[in-house]
């Protein structure tokens, strides 16, 4: 029957066929079950051995029995509240009775986990985090620990705060940096011996310096450059260099840098040092020079007469401006000279 108010009617009828006309009655009223709830209760998997539920029922004023891990059902009051239970599985039966005495027929259930306490504290991971010596004033940490812990963040001096994954800091100094970082779990226990990163903010640039140069004019079948670089902290060994030729692009080079079959006419060689951190110099070293790829033309200008009684001679010659000169007598290995040049004891 639903719930509210019912009326039984009986009236009797004789052998005869005559029917009572006043038919007996009775009034009643089936009342409706509750339905119990529990609101609230320990979570899931949890370190504490004692356990409060919050209950509820649909109809107000209903009464409560609760049963612990299968015993007796007996009365109980919301919150509901449990001490001093074992590690293991535990399930909470709850059933709600309404004011006239009706019983929720299926029993609300709540089950939950009580295991041993974690003392084990965390292990805190970096997972990311600047380079060694970077040229950026910004910087991006990720790190990580077990499932569920929070963290803890410091850079350089001052205090632990909170923060989480991965963390940014922007317009750092110059210099070095340490992060530190320690994760607590969710028994509580923390990291002591947190995670550190230390990096250095190097945002000053190289100096360069070209060392070997060719001559001032040259040939062009083959010149060398050395380079060299100086940096307040990369060693010099470690730093790179960008070369070019004219306006051609900048590209990787090393000390010695050497070209060959340069075209005849003006050259300009420009070097920049790079360092560790990334950082250029602003100013690179550079060398112009002239290449001459046309041979002088020599002139000699006096000597003694074509016919002579005199064993010695006298010569002098000459050539473009800053050219050097070898000489050869009566088809001998051409050698170093200058003019004027003299020989002496020549024979007929």
């Amino acid at each position: 029957l639903a719930p509210g108010q019912h009326t039984f009617l009986v009236q009797a009828v004789d052998l005869d066929g005559n029917v009572d006309p006043t038919p007996a009655s009775r009034n009643f009223t089936v009342v409706e079950a509750p339905e119990t709830t529990i609101v609230s209760g320990p979570e899931g998997t949890t370190t504490s051995t004692s356990a409060s539920f919050s209950l509820a029922s649909t109809i107000a004023e209903s009464t409560f029995a609760c049963s612990l891990d299968g015993s007796a059902y007996d009365a109980c009051t919301s919150p509901a509240e449990y001490t001093g239970l074992g590690i293991g599985t535990h399930e909470l039966q709850v059933i709600a009775t309404s004011p006239d005495g009706k019983a929720d027929p299926i029993p609300a259930a709540y089950t939950w986990t009580i295991v041993e306490p974690d003392s084990q504290a965390p292990e805190t991971r970096i997972d990311s985090g600047p380079a060694e010596l970077t040229n950026h004033t910004d910087a991006t940490i990720s790190f990580s620990a077990e499932p569920g812990a929070t963290y803890e963040c410091l850079l350089d001096d001052g205090a632990y705060t909170s923060c989480a994954s991965p963390v940014a800091y922007n317009g750092l100094a110059g210099g070095p940096h340490t992060f530190s970082v320690r994760a607590t779990d969710a028994s509580g226990n923390t990291d002591q011996s947190p995670a550190t990163h230390t990096w250095t903010v190097d945002t000053a640039a190289p100096d360069t310096e070209i060392t070997d140069r060719p001559a001032d004019p040259s040939k062009g079948d083959f010149v060398s450059f050395g380079l060299a670089g100086s940096d307040n902290l990369t060693p010099v060994e470690a730093l790179d260099y960008q070369c070019r030729l004219g306006d051609a692009p900048w590209v990787d080079c090393a000390s010695p840098k050497a070209y060959a079959s340069l075209n005849a006419g003006p050259h300009t060689f420009s070097v920049r040092a790079i360092d560790a951190a990334g950082n250029i110099d602003s100013t690179p070293a550079s060398y112009s020079w002239l290449v001459d790829t046309v041979a002088p033309q020599t002139t000699i200008g006096s000597g003694p007469p074509t016919t002579t009684t005199s064993t010695g001679a006298h010569f002098t010659f000459s050539a473009e401006a800053g050219a050097t000169y070898e000489c050869s007598l009566d088809g001998a290995a051409y050698a170093a000279c200058t003019s004027p040049a003299d020989y002496s004891d020549l024979r007929e």
